[in-house]
């Protein structure tokens, strides 16, 4: 059986512009899980995790939601020009 690198995301609470930008700068990157059928959900992950888990060379992740795992790729992945930040968006796979 395959391995599945395990991220840890947290809900994000808290929309906007302020608190995007708390959450940058407390070293945390966005992220927008959408599903087809399924409404879009907004969390949040440590940047320096998220990095690890994308060099680890896993092409599919396995997320807890809910207390529900369920197994995604980042579909689009968006850095910043200057500062280099990561923006993602995963999506689930199917299966």
């Amino acid at each position: 059986m395959a391995s599945y690198y395990k991220l840890d995301l947290e809900e994000r609470k808290n929309l906007g512009t302020s608190a995007a930008r708390s959450i940058r700068r407390n070293g945390g990157v966005l992220v927008n899980y959408y599903y087809t059928g399924e409404e879009n959900k907004n969390f949040s992950i440590d940047k320096k995790l998220l990095q690890k888990a994308i060099q680890s060379g896993n092409r599919v992740f396995e997320l807890d939601i809910n207390n529900e795992t369920i197994y995604a790729m980042i579909k689009e992945a968006q850095y910043h020009p200057v500062t280099c930040l990561l923006y993602t968006s995963p999506s689930p796979r199917d299966s």
